[in-house]
């Protein structure tokens, strides 16, 4: 039997943690894994002799409300990250980034952790790193029966200060690849031009996936790091067990039949079989669909009228609604369309590029998301139903496929790290 790891093995809100650290301290006797300080000092506890010979962990240091975040260890003119320490994610609640984290220079890291204290009731303050953000999420897929590592990275951006690199864990147009989990070979490749993605993939094959093992360790596992471009290294920066968004129904693939597509830019496990409605690029006959679907998804702001909305809800109703390219705004008119399919009975949605995966947070930090409404949008667009992305070749193939019936109809399946994609 080959040794899985189950992304709903870890049962959240349970005395796990204890007995998670006593079986570790069986291998790893000479280090101290709290219990009681939050699930974010927990993880950071076992990084260290977890990514050894394989990652940097950036120095941390953990605040409660009984001690003071002026401390005299941030002495230096290094910039923090001020993250939170709540009850209600990472080793202790199935919420991933459920509070907000700040960077902030020395002079401001108090009066920061003192802001995010009261919100949460724990702090962590680390080391910041400079690089591309990285998620990997690691665990045993259903639907191709066997571990894989998916990872998840940040793409180039320019802002005020130059260019810098964005985070998946709020970024839905970061890229997404897949890898066997014990040989590094690519299932779904990755390619940037930016960083080495093997110089994340090798360091887990080779050291991470093993040391897990030899721990026992059974379920499956969330990773943060940082991508190093000058030394194609990283630092790893949060542990977590799977995330709620992973966890869920298991799906298995449908036997005898070859997936159109493998993709892994998904937002939660499920299984849909339906009829497709394609939406086109907005331009003619097709704009009012879109201005629709916008709409209803910015909850009551310039409703459509009923001469509009009756129709598409008709239409949209029972059905998988597939974006094609140009189809879907940039960032906050994405979520809006996709809270708005929802809204009009859609069951499952596919798009050529992505709209939110599961490597994003439950929150966002980035600044189109801080009005009220983009976020209520954020939290329906992500956990309606299925949603897929798979890129604009296999869009332009799976449109194809769809064109050769009439209605079309599609099997979508996801196991929370990877999606498939077969004829219905």
């Amino acid at each position: 039997m080959k040794h899985q790891f189950d992304v709903n093995g870890w049962r959240y809100g349970t005395s796990q943690i204890e007995d998670l650290a006593d079986q570790i301290r069986e291998r790893v006797s000479d280090e101290n894994f709290p219990t009681d300080q939050g699930g974010k000092v927990f993880g950071l506890s076992i990084a260290d002799p977890l990514a050894k010979d394989a990652f940097r962990v950036p120095r941390w240091m953990p605040f409660t409300a009984q001690t003071d975040p002026c401390g005299s260890w941030i002495w230096t003119n290094s910039t923090w990250m001020v993250r939170s320490n709540a009850a209600d994610e990472d080793w202790v609640g199935p919420g991933a980034g459920a509070h907000t984290s700040m960077t902030r220079g020395p002079s401001y890291v108090a009066e920061a952790a003192r802001e995010l204290l009261g919100t949460c009731g724990g702090v962590v303050l680390q080391g910041k790193s400079d690089g591309v953000g990285l998620v990997v999420d690691f665990g045993w897929s259903e639907l191709l029966q066997r571990n894989v590592l998916r990872v998840a990275i940040g793409m180039p951006s320019m802002s005020g200060s130059g260019l810098s690199y964005t985070s998946p864990t709020w970024d839905n147009e970061a890229r997404v690849g897949l890898f066997d989990a014990h040989t590094g070979e690519a299932i779904v490749d990755l390619n940037t031009n930016y960083f080495d993605v093997q110089a994340v993939v090798r360091p887990f094959v080779d050291v991470i996936v093993p040391r897990l093992m030899e721990w026992r360790i059974k379920f499956g596992l969330q990773f943060e790091l940082i991508g190093s471009l000058r030394e194609g290294v990283a630092d790893l920066v949060q542990v977590r067990p799977s995330p709620g968004s992973i966890q869920g129904q298991v799906v298995q693939a449908p036997s005898g039949k070859e997936p159109l597509v493998t993709t892994g830019m998904v937002n939660m496990p499920g299984e849909v079989l339906a009829e497709v409605y394609m939406v086109l690029d907005g331009h003619g006959r097709n704009q009012d669909p879109l201005e629709v679907t916008i709409m209803t998804g910015q909850a009551g702001r310039r409703m459509p009228t009923a001469e509009h909305w009756d129709p598409l809800k008709e239409a949209l109703c029972g059905k998988i609604v597939f974006w094609l390219p140009g189809a879907l705004q940039k960032y906050s008119g994405s979520l809006f369309q996709a809270a708005g399919a929802w809204r009009l009975g859609a069951v499952a949605q596919i798009s050529a590029w992505a709209i939110l995966t599961n490597s994003a947070h439950g929150t966002s930090t980035n600044s189109y998301l801080k009005s009220e409404l983009s976020r209520a949008a954020f939290e329906e667009a992500r956990a309606g139903g299925p949603l897929l992305c798979i890129g604009r070749e296999l869009t332009r193939l799976l449109r194809r496929e769809c064109k050769g019936e009439t209605p079309p109809v599609l099997h979508i399946v996801s196991d929370g790290l990877v999606g498939q994609v077969y004829r219905g």
